[in-house]
């Protein structure tokens, strides 16, 4: 599997920029599908975003991590916390909550990572250069 590790919860955080809305027609009418492109690792991102509540625009820049769990050092209990204690939730403006589902790392020269967030699913792979 990649190996993304910039802090300790932190399995993968990238900058994408948009470079497409909606390519194949709009299919919902709060949701977006972006087609994104990462500046550090060079990764393709293709993902739903509810634009009703995080509208983005062609251009716009976004920051995307995956973690384990959002309180450093305390391990996802599957609940929200609303202690109001520190978290990553305080360092993005939009966040949402879902599991890797399935990873191709041995099917081609390209893994791919799936991540099903409630009815929305996105997904990224590896551009190799």
């Amino acid at each position: 599997f990649i190996k993304f590790a910039h802090m300790n919860e932190t399995l993968f955080e990238d900058i994408f920029e948009v470079k497409e809305i909606d390519k194949d027609g709009k299919k919902f009418d709060k949701v977006s599908r972006l087609e994104c492109f990462g500046e550090t690792f060079e990764i393709e991102l293709i993902i739903d975003i509810n634009v009703d509540i995080y509208p983005m625009e062609v251009n716009e820049k976004f920051t995307l991590a995956l973690t384990k769990s959002l309180i450093p050092g305390k391990p996802d209990e599957g609940v929200f916390d609303q202690s109001n204690r520190k978290s990553l939730l305080d360092k993005y403006e939009y966040v949402m909550y879902g599991k890797v589902y399935k990873h191709e790392e041995e099917r081609g020269p390209v893994p791919k990572v799936y991540v099903s967030i409630g009815k929305i699913r996105f997904f990224f792979w590896l551009i190799l250069n």
